[in-house]
């Protein structure tokens, strides 16, 4: 049982719990360890997580120590160390490569549909992302990288989006994707 239930940061939204994205995220105790708890934004986002726990690519997340109905629980992480730059870039190419079966969480309609205009069509094939690769969500524990806040952990057709939306990776451009007219939308919703 989750219990001690903290917010991970203070935000102006009404609900301390709430992320800016709308996910529910949360530190709290559960059998005697601080842990990080978090509501994917859906069942196919959630069996993602846990299968991203079972694959090989799971040493660069958190260890997922639970489930509680629809909140995934990971261990908490206190880092020790500095983040490898080249480590960040490893785990961003491994994670491109993850196989796996379907869309899980449609990042492209959140960022249109916060602001209300339609999700264009995007060519694109399917990938597992993060969306979030920054600095802050970074750490280095014993010299190995770990991503956290993984509430936008997903397979879908914007993992192109990984890199304009990181402070770390260089931006690099993709064909036949207009990175600068996402990345407009996206900013363009107001926390």
């Amino acid at each position: 049982m989750l219990t001690n239930k903290q917010p991970t940061k203070a935000r102006l939204n009404k609900d301390p719990f709430s992320t800016y994205s709308g996910a529910i995220s949360f530190f709290a105790d559960y059998k005697g360890d601080k842990v990080k708890a978090y509501e994917p934004y859906n069942k196919d986002q959630f069996d993602l997580r846990l299968y991203i726990d079972e694959h090989p690519i799971s040493k660069y997340f958190p260890k997922v120590v639970g489930v509680e109905d629809t909140f995934i629980i990971e261990e908490f992480i206190i880092p020790n160390g500095k983040v490898d730059k080249k480590q960040v870039y490893k785990f961003h190419e491994d994670l491109l490569e993850v196989p796996y079966h379907k869309m899980t969480w449609d990042y492209y309609e959140h960022i249109y549909s916060r602001v209300g205009l339609i999700r264009p069509i995007v060519d694109c094939e399917l990938k597992v992302n993060h969306n979030d690769i920054t600095r802050d969500n970074l750490l280095c524990i014993d010299g190995q990288l770990k991503m956290v806040d993984n509430e936008m952990l997903a397979m879908n057709d914007a993992w192109a989006m990984n890199t304009i939306n990181s402070n770390i990776i260089e931006n690099k451009p993709v064909d036949g994707i207009p990175l600068d007219e996402y990345w407009r939308i996206r900013k363009l919703w107001k926390k």
